[in-house]
């Protein structure tokens, strides 16, 4: 994708991204994790509905789903980073993409953009992916959080992703056109127009424009042949061994036609069923963060016998 056409669609997309938490809209009627392959496939329908929401209270216990959105709350409260710069760009960006005849100004903009990239680049591009697929597979395989089973299935669905890459028409300006008219779209339906507007978001609303950009990128992605919605429905799940308390699952999607299968381990608490690698992680997270809060607590008072008030 042209980088104009990026940037554009990295702000109107991931403009939620800076709400990123895992949120929710009122919890599915579908959701059942009372088995583990129930588990994996609910999990697999609230992403593709974009309930991010009720993903974090089907995948993590009531006491680690309360602690993470607390979490949440608490980081969006905390002061920003975000400078004036930002600020105005994010604004700058939004209007042009919210304005009154916004695709038919941005396409003028891009088309002679396109022709330009496909005379420099078009030829270059096959060795700039893979360039790229070399690094993301290098972070992949150096990544502290990924299991050697989850890398492999990683990678096999990097490499699915780059041949892909390699076969489509970036700089086709049919599907540029399309593509602008999606990311205008979900500019508006976002309504966000400064980034301090987004901050002060209630967790409610900010989960529901997660949401929303999701949505947008699915329709993103599936005008240049990746289909997202596609995929999560080919999902199937195969049971290799459960004893009750702990599940081993083969679980095998469909990229590009090509089966990407992975083994996950569930683990049962009272009743519901988690995948044991991401409820582990979720409680380190939980535990590091304690630490480190207190370690930034300020030091108790000097001690001072009972009664009598510490020296000044």
């Amino acid at each position: 994708m042209p980088k104009a056409l990026f940037r554009l669609a990295l702000v109107a997309l991931v403009a939620a991204g800076l709400l990123a938490a895992c949120g929710k809209q009122p919890a599915s009627p579908t959701a059942d994790t009372r088995t583990p392959e129930g588990a994996v496939l609910t999990a697999t329908r609230l992403l593709k509905a974009g309930d991010f929401d009720g993903l974090a209270q089907a995948t993590l216990p009531p006491q680690e789903y309360q602690a993470q959105r607390a979490d949440w709350e608490r980081e969006h409260l905390a002061v920003s980073d975000i400078t004036d710069e930002d600020r105005r760009k994010f604004a700058s960006t939004m209007q042009r993409l919210t304005a009154p005849g916004a695709e038919q100004q941005l396409f003028a903009q891009l088309k002679p953009q396109l022709a330009a990239f496909e005379q420099q680049y078009k030829d270059q591009l096959p060795t700039m992916i893979g360039i790229g697929q070399t690094m993301l597979g290098t972070a992949i395989d150096q990544s502290a959080d990924l299991t050697a089973a989850q890398k492999a299935q990683a990678k096999e669905a990097l490499a699915a992703l780059a041949q892909w890459a390699q076969g489509v028409a970036w700089t086709d300006p049919a599907k540029a056109q399309q593509a602008i008219a999606v990311i205008c779209d979900t500019a508006r339906r976002l309504d966000l127009k400064s980034l301090d507007q987004a901050r002060a978001l209630p967790y409610a609303q900010a989960v529901q424009k997660y949401g929303l950009a999701w949505q947008g990128f699915k329709r993103l992605t599936a005008i240049y042949g990746l289909d997202i919605d596609q995929v999560l429905d080919s999902a199937k799940v195969e049971t290799l061994s459960n004893d009750g308390q702990t599940a081993r699952l083969k679980v095998t999607y469909t990229l590009f036609g090509k089966p990407i299968s992975g083994e996950t381990t569930m683990v049962q608490r009272d009743g519901r069923w988690y995948d044991r690698d991401a409820l582990e992680a979720r409680v380190k997270a939980r535990a590091a963060q304690t630490a480190t809060a207190a370690s930034a607590a300020p030091p108790a008072a000097a001690n001072a016998p009972a009664g009598e008030p510490s020296a000044q």
